[in-house]
């Protein structure tokens, strides 16, 4: 249990695992197994960098030796171990010890704690190949998945490419092999919280695309949560998040700031760094904007109201709680009300120009209205995508009187015991008077 507890993965596994183990017979689809790759010219070199915090050994040397069974030695000018400042014993003379016997592998520390990407920028600026190749520090690698990468660079020098990545179990450490007739493909994506996630490529950017992007395959220990603390607590990663936004999202990082209240205060109070370095690499390098990225990179992408008509936590004036759209609820559970916290999250509302009373934070959620006695829910908003217009049921009015009043049905929200309802509309019912706050 200390394992599992320490790293968030089956340690215990993971150390009566083989080093060196095979992840058997080549399952990719018959056009990614038989494809040849040029010689002349031949591919560029890679320095693969795997930046670590306190991992396990096997885990860590298994990326490794991973990397060297599979990776041509043609190709591989070097493995990067970068140390973000560990703390574990077995990280120490021990690990220094056993990268003196390998070829090609090479360690650099980092005395300060100083994140996943300083330690990859230190990486990158010690680096000897042609190409840098970034792997986290508990993967394993199919056999080639390396030579797609490269040929795809070689063919265009600034693309980003990433492999396919299946999950190793984190409890079981199983590599889930690839299926040959797999056509299912994903892609990385961030919602206006800026929280990461994987979603299918939509068809229209399926359609066409050539068979360099057939999967080739890095297994990865997906982990439900990081087993690693940061200086200064969450508000590190919050001040990239505010870094980020104020480089890259140009009048949409409001849309990010109504959402994380800790990040809109360290965007106004200037607390994010100097960051006129990064604004004239965008300049250099002569970026489009955050616009032409939502109409052609994700035109699939719901783009909230920079000014929606109202937004924050609605509080009822009777009970004086809010409106929680509660955990883990991904669109059909009930609404509650919980008490009002001022963090956004579970009770962040906007009442857009359609008059939808939207929770876009993570996934797409509306007020759905409900018939007599049924709680009140948040189910998958229809506008857009799943609809030309807003559904009568996930429209509202909010009237000088601070009732939420659903026109289709003429009944109004209300607090009723604890459960959300659709009651007749009293303005004289504190329990059906909100508030945006």
């Amino acid at each position: 249990m200390d394992g599992m507890a320490r790293n968030f993965f089956n340690q215990f596994a993971s150390d009566r695992i083989s080093l060196h183990r095979s992840l058997g017979a080549d399952s990719r689809p018959p056009e990614c197994v038989k494809r040849v790759f040029p010689r002349c010219p031949p591919l560029p070199t890679t320095s693969v960098i795997i930046v670590f915090h306190n991992e396990a050994w096997s885990t860590l040397l298994r990326t490794v030796y991973s990397v060297l069974h599979t990776a041509p030695a043609v190709l591989l000018a070097e493995i990067l171990l970068v140390d973000d400042a560990s703390t574990a014993d077995h990280l120490k003379g021990r690990l220094e010890e056993h990268v003196r016997t390998l070829e090609r592998v090479r360690l650099l520390r980092q005395r300060e704690r100083k994140g996943l990407i300083q330690a990859r920028l230190l990486g990158a600026r010690e680096a000897r190949g042609e190409v840098l190749t970034f792997l986290d520090a508990h993967c394993e690698c199919f056999s080639g998945w390396l030579e797609p990468l490269l040929a795809r660079i070689a063919e265009e020098p600034v693309a980003v490419v990433s492999p396919d990545i299946p999950a190793i179990a984190p409890d079981t450490l199983e590599f889930r092999r690839p299926v040959a007739d797999r056509r299912s493909f994903a892609r990385g994506s961030f919602d206006w919280s800026l929280n990461f996630s994987w979603e299918p490529i939509p068809e229209r950017q399926r359609r066409g695309r050539r068979d360099e992007t057939a999967p080739w395959i890095v297994g990865h220990i997906y982990r439900q949560k990081s087993p690693h603390t940061f200086p200064n607590g969450t508000e590190v990663v919050i001040r990239n998040q505010v870094r980020l936004a104020e480089v890259w999202m140009d009048e949409y990082k409001e849309v990010f700031y109504r959402r994380n209240k800790v990040a809109r205060d360290i965007a106004r109070e200037n607390k994010f760094g100097d960051i006129s370095e990064r604004l004239g690499l965008r300049e250099r390098l002569r970026c489009k904007n955050f616009s032409w990225y939502l109409e052609n990179v994700c035109p699939e992408a719901y783009v909230p109201d920079l000014a929606p008509l109202m937004f924050g936590m609605i509080r009822n004036a009777a009970s004086k709680t809010c409106l929680d759209v509660g955990q883990g609820n991904a669109g059909g559970k009930p609404l509650i009300t919980f008490a009002c916290h001022n963090m956004g999250g579970n009770q962040y509302f906007e009442y857009t120009s359609k008059k939808e009373l939207r929770h876009n934070v993570r996934k797409q959620l509306c007020l759905h209205s409900a018939s007599d006695r049924e709680p009140v829910r948040v189910q998958a908003c229809q506008l857009p995508g799943l609809g030309p217009s807003v559904p009568p049921a996930q429209a509202w009015d909010f009237t000088q009187t601070h009732l939420l009043r659903n026109p289709s049905t003429g009944r109004c929200l209300s607090l009723i015991g604890n459960q959300v309802l659709m009651d007749a509309c009293n303005p004289a019912d504190l329990y059906q008077q909100w508030a945006f706050i």
